[in-house]
């Protein structure tokens, strides 16, 4: 990260008035949201430029405290994509702790794919609606109509 950070700031020196902008599906979501949290920290946000992250499919990554501390920024736009009954965000469990950063976009395949902001971190009428019973990596693989991966499970 030290490397990627590095580059952020001589290109935000180079091109001030630039967006930075993290995005990415499952591990690569977790992984966008750590270097966007990460550059809030080094000081890279303001009202003028927030930082924008757009994920899909992401695992939880923090426990209460961090998901509070990074619901909260204000000079952090944040879009948690979860598609229907995808596997992949309801890991780590909640149980053990774990819980999402506000900002859940859930596609639900019940009303045709219809977009539906969520309220809070753990939303109930989004994807944690659904129970370990109904969970799908089918799911993960489709985010808006875009296939994101591959491995042989076919969307359903």
């Amino acid at each position: 990260m030290a490397a990627a950070m590095k580059e952020v700031k001589r290109l935000r020196a180079l091109y001030p008035t630039y967006k930075i902008m993290c995005s990415g599906h499952s591990l690569g979501a977790a992984q966008a949201t750590i270097a966007a949290l990460d550059f809030y920290a080094a000081g890279l946000a303001s009202a003028s430029l927030p930082i924008h992250l757009y994920t899909f499919g992401s695992p939880r990554i923090g426990n209460q405290e961090f998901a509070d501390w990074g619901s909260n920024l204000p000079n952090l736009i944040n879009e948690r994509g979860t598609h229907y009954k995808d596997i992949v965000p309801h890991n780590p469990w909640s149980q053990l702790g774990f819980v999402h950063l506000a900002g859940e976009v859930y596609e639900n395949l019940n009303t045709g794919g219809q977009l539906y902001a969520c309220v809070g971190e753990e939303d109930n009428q989004c994807s944690y609606y659904w129970g370990a019973t109904y969970w799908s990596i089918s799911n993960h693989l489709l985010y808006r109509g875009l296939v994101m991966g591959s491995g042989g499970c076919a969307y359903v």
